[in-house]
């Protein structure tokens, strides 16, 4: 974790304009450069986290982050591991 960028929020719903985060890890509207509600923002790179942990690999094509964006407003996909993840842990992910 980078504290760096941290601040105090307002309020849950507030947005924030302040972009920043690895490109793999980040939402999609931080991709795009638009406000964000930070909370949410979070609770997707803890996402994108635990997909990792479980899948050993990122869930999305990390090179052309145009593309990267366009696949993050899919379903998450666990074709590589069909059968293998409990109907729960696919659920707590999406």
């Amino acid at each position: 974790t980078d504290f760096g960028f941290a601040r105090r929020m307002d309020g849950i719903r507030q947005k924030s304009t302040t972009f920043c985060g690895s490109t793999a890890y980040v939402s999609p509207e931080i991709l795009e450069n638009v406000p964000y509600e930070p909370f949410v923002s979070d609770c997707w790179s803890l996402g994108v986290i635990l997909y990792i942990m479980l899948c050993a690999f990122m869930p999305y094509e990390t090179q052309n982050v145009r593309k990267m964006t366009m696949q993050q407003k899919q379903p998450v996909d666990f074709y590589h591991m069909a059968g293998k993840l409990s109907p729960s842990v696919e659920a707590l992910i999406r």
